[in-house]
């Protein structure tokens, strides 16, 4: 049997590439940390509380403008649509606006009326009476959703308690 012997294996230049290629991705890896810290840095600047409320308070002034803008368009374009009326017509709708006016009252008498029976307190029933037909409507629709509200939050809460109970 003759012996053959190999080239011995040289460990060192294979492990020195393997290492050169783990240092590179290391430092790419630490490059990109310190970039995304850097924004990070930079959009919290860029976000500064002051700069923010004043961009909330511009877009404040802006949508204010721009529904005043709307609302005396809208009044522009009633005003001409009634002055383009014929006489017979706007003599109509003062007619009706005062049949609705004094509908409003009559209601209004009622319902002040009412709550006087209920025996309200006289503050209140002032404070009732300065509001107008609309918001007096208004409270009304706003009540009613907050009973139903309540009413819903109750059934639910009873089922819940007799899931419970039963469980």
């Amino acid at each position: 049997m003759k012996y053959y012997p190999q080239k011995p294996i040289d460990w060192t230049t294979k492990l020195a590439e393997i290492y050169a290629r783990q240092s590179k991705q290391l430092e790419e890896h630490h490059n990109n940390l310190r970039a995304r810290d850097q924004q990070m840095v930079d959009k919290a600047q860029s976000e500064d509380l002051t700069k923010v409320l004043a961009s909330v308070a511009q877009f404040s002034t802006s949508a204010r403008q721009l529904s005043s803008a709307f609302k005396s368009s809208r009044f522009k374009k009633r005003k001409r649509e009634y002055d383009d009326m014929s006489p017979e017509l706007k003599e109509a709708r003062k007619i009706k606006f005062n049949v609705d006016f004094s509908e409003a009252q009559n209601k209004d008498a009622a319902i002040l009326k009412q709550l006087k029976e209920q025996g309200l307190p006289t503050k209140l029933l002032y404070e009732v009476q300065k509001l107008s037909p609309s918001e007096i409507a208004r409270h009304k629709i706003f009540f009613t959703k907050m009973l139903l509200m309540l009413q819903l939050l109750l059934h639910f809460k009873l089922q819940w308690v007799q899931v419970v109970i039963l469980n």
